[in-house]
């Protein structure tokens, strides 16, 4: 397996013809990691390529870790599901170890290639995990569990097979302090979940070897997204060489622990985007009603059209200063009244014309005298 080196040295990286081919295998697999020979039949082929003639050879584990770290990288597109809680398988115990038929932990076709990113369970019910190996420190995939046993110390020991590897790299492994749920790949948009201090399975390209380590999140440096994705960066320090590096989100693996801080983010999107909802409905219906209502000067039609003619007219007469005169009441005549009308009008012309004689006699009297 051998350990990569801690410092110095570019970084190994394949060529663009090699990432075609694997690229290409992965994908006629179905996402799946191919199997031992293969990769050391790839392997093989790319050391004797000519554009390596006289460079380090191409290891399989160098090919191997290409494939998983791909893997992991289709799985993130995968499409988002509601979350699920999963409990995981208690081994039995015994003084001796004991045989029994694997446990498939995650299959090596790709069954969880339809299930979430950011969630660590199948929809059989089974868990995936991963396994910290003791000949480089680093953790890989777990493909089945196939027998465990009990030491005196209490500590229970499995023996595991990691996925894409034979029975000569099958290894016993302490249940508790290298047997984990599987570490989840970030998408872009869950970089928001990765936060100084965490601890994260970060991958580390070395000279010869890519391997997954335990780091932790010294500093996160925010960046704006773009079309290609997120763009933050996060400086890591490794647990078993305490190297320093800054990585992008593409090399780190969250823990399934910090599954509640989406769960946060999400619940506070889908608020606030009701919240928005309600707002624009009630806009809504209030621009509706405005729209629904008359106009004010139909409401004026209503009032009495006399009330308005006499404001008016007090309005015009203002300026005069005379006051408004008043009429005065029709009289309702009968006959009576009208018979002493006529008696009262005959009586005023007699009385009329008895000044008008005395004048004109007067006048003939003079006359004769004069």
């Amino acid at each position: 397996m051998g350990r990569p080196p801690s410092t110095g040295g570019p970084a190994f990286r394949f060529t663009q013809a090699e990432v075609a081919e694997m690229e290409a295998r992965l994908q006629q697999l179905n996402n799946a990691i191919p199997h031992r020979s293969v990769i050391q039949a790839l392997a093989d082929k790319f050391t004797s390529s000519p554009a390596r003639s006289g460079k380090v050879a191409v290891q399989p584990k160098q090919v191997w870790n290409w494939f998983q770290n791909r893997r992991y990288s289709h799985r993130s597109r995968s499409s988002r599901g509601p979350p699920t809680l999963m409990q995981t398988k208690m081994l039995p115990t015994g003084s001796d170890e004991h045989k029994s038929p694997p446990f498939r932990a995650m299959p090596s076709a790709s069954a969880h290639s339809g299930s979430p990113s950011g969630k660590g369970s199948l929809e059989s019910g089974q868990v995936e995990f991963e396994a910290k190996s003791a000949r480089d420190g680093a953790w890989y995939d777990v493909a089945a569990f196939l027998s465990h046993r009990l030491f005196e110390s209490g500590d229970p020991e499995v023996r595991v097979r990691f996925s894409g590897f034979g029975a000569e790299e099958d290894e016993w492994i302490n249940v508790r302090k290298c047997v984990r749920q599987r570490s989840l790949p970030c998408e872009s948009t869950e970089c928001v979940a990765v936060l100084p201090g965490d601890l994260i399975l970060c991958f580390q390209e070395g000279k010869e070897q890519a391997l997954y380590f335990d780091a932790c999140v010294l500093d996160a440096q925010r960046r704006r997204h773009d079309v290609r994705g997120c763009r933050c960066r996060f400086l890591v320090r490794y647990d078993h060489d305490h190297s320093e590096e800054i990585v992008p989100l593409r090399k780190v693996c969250r823990r399934p622990e910090t599954d509640y801080r989406l769960q946060i983010l999400h619940a506070a999107r889908a608020a606030g985007m009701a919240k928005e909802a309600v707002v624009d409905l009630v806009s809504h219906n209030d621009k509706s009603s405005a729209e629904q209502k008359p106009p004010k000067q139909h409401k004026m039609m209503d009032v009495n059209t006399d009330e308005v003619t006499m404001v008016s007219n007090q309005d015009q007469e203002e300026p005069t200063g005379k006051p408004a005169a008043t009429l005065p009441a029709a009289p309702v005549k009968t006959l009576n009244d009208s018979a002493s009308a006529s008696a009262s009008d005959v009586q005023m012309g007699e009385a009329q014309a008895a000044p008008k004689v005395e004048s004109s006699d007067e006048v003939e009297d003079k006359m004769k005298e004069g």
